[in-house]
């Protein structure tokens, strides 16, 4: 197989994983973020994570507005050198680098500064962009509009930004492991249930001893309950021996 037809495989495979709606790209830019190590990953793992940034980086987001299709892109993906005839593929370096732009960009909407004025300006920067409008015909109705940004990164950093407007409410860190997740409801406040018994469990721990109905209670408290909910003049009956 040539491999221009080898890496068209991996990027149809790779926009399943990563680019079908607008959640499941969410939910992978949470495991990019969070899970991967990127110096730690097999071969094969490898493979998959470098074309799934590529697809996002290159192929997220695309919108519709009547017959015109709104698409964000950079040239740096069709311009081909004597040292990087697949510009498409980013190396591992450049993965990480990406990965750590990724987790700046959540920790600054996540945690603003102190007295940070609301609305807050998350990233701000001016880039050199091209447009271009494609009419395919008349026999075809519809047509393309590009905004072509130069830099990969920004190209990134532009996407994510997009993705985590989408789901801005329901984007937050967990307050026990800090790992960033998409929340079910406007206030979850932790990522999983084992996340969520580990809280509950440490306040059990923490609170006094004489608390009733809590571990560690004091000896003969059952006792002097029982003697509170009996009935004054009915004795409790005994076994006969």
């Amino acid at each position: 197989m040539h491999k221009s037809e080898k890496l068209w495989l991996r990027a149809k495979a790779a926009r399943r994983r990563v680019v079908t709606t607008p959640r499941q790209t969410m939910k992978w830019a949470l495991r990019f973020v969070n899970d991967t190590q990127v110096d730690q990953l097999s071969e094969r793992d490898w493979d998959h994570l470098q074309a799934e940034v590529a697809v996002f980086i290159g192929e997220y987001p695309e919108f519709q507005r009547g017959s015109c299709y709104v698409g964000i892109k950079s040239r740096a993906f069709y311009r081909a050198t004597a040292e990087d005839p697949s510009p498409l593929l980013p190396s591992k370096q450049e993965v990480a680098h990406y990965q750590a732009e990724a987790r700046s960009l959540f920790e600054s909407f996540l945690h603003p500064p102190d007295g940070a004025p609301f609305p807050r300006t998350i990233w701000e920067k001016h880039i050199a962009v091209d447009l271009s409008l494609k009419y395919f015909g008349p026999n075809d109705k519809h047509s393309s509009f590009s905004l072509w940004i130069h830099d990969k990164e920004d190209l990134l950093k532009v996407n994510l930004l997009l993705l985590i407007g989408q789901f801005a409410p329901n984007v937050k860190a967990c307050k026990d492991c800090d790992r960033y997740f998409l929340a079910k409801r406007t206030n979850q406040s932790y990522c999983s249930n084992r996340c969520a018994t580990r809280v509950m469990q440490r306040r059990k721990r923490g609170r006094p001893l004489h608390k009733p109905g809590k571990r560690g209670r004091p000896f003969g408290s059952i006792q002097s309950r029982a003697k509170k909910m009996r009935k004054p003049g009915i004795s409790p009956k005994r076994s006969s021996p």
